[in-house]
Formats: C-alpha cells, structure tokens, sequence
C-alpha cells in the first residue's frame, strides 16, 4: 500500500477589482481573498513480470479557484407578468487559478 502524503496551505491575496455604481461612480474595492494550495506526494509502483518494482515519485500541486458574486443578492422589485426587468451580477475571481463558467 503507498503512502500519500498531503499539505494544504493557505495564503492570502492581495486583490482589487472597481464596481459601477448606479450614479455613475467607479468603487474600486481592495481585500485579502484566501487561496487554498494543496501540495501532494507520493509513489507510483510499478510491477513488472520478471519480478521486478520500480517506485516513481509522484508530485502535484492544486491551486484552487476562490470566487464570489457581487452583488450576493439581488432584488428585482415587482415586477408583473410580461414586464422585464435587468440587473448586473459579476463572478469574480481573484485567485491566480482560472475559472469557467459553463
């Protein structure tokens, strides 16, 4: 049985992004967003006919994606049937992992 090893470590980012705001202002917001990494070890073991093993040492790295929505809710008011009504909701990520949205 191989062992796996694993590390989790988190760091925090330094990160900005401007939101418009509805009288036509430009806030430009700055925050610490946490960013999980997970670092891990192993071995993969190699069996082959003639008896023989060979251990390889397998190493990753995972960085993965924080993301929030602004703004976290949303409130259309009334709004009666066959009237339409918009509003802007923005997915931001702020970590040095990509994101897609699908």
């Amino acid at each position: 049985m191989s062992r796996v090893e694993v590390n989790v470590e988190e760091q925090l980012l330094h990160k900005s992004h401007e939101v418009n705001l509805s009288d036509g202002t430009v806030e430009t917001i700055v925050q610490q967003v946490p960013e999980k990494r997970y670092h891990i070890h192993s071995h993969l073991l190699l069996n082959y006919n003639n008896g023989h093993q060979q251990k390889i040492p397998v190493h990753c790295r995972i960085v993965l994606p924080t993301f929030y929505i602004s703004p976290e809710t949303v409130q259309f008011g009334t709004c009666l049937v066959g009237q339409t009504s918009h509003l802007t909701v923005r997915l931001i990520n702020p970590s040095n992992s990509p994101l897609r949205w699908t």
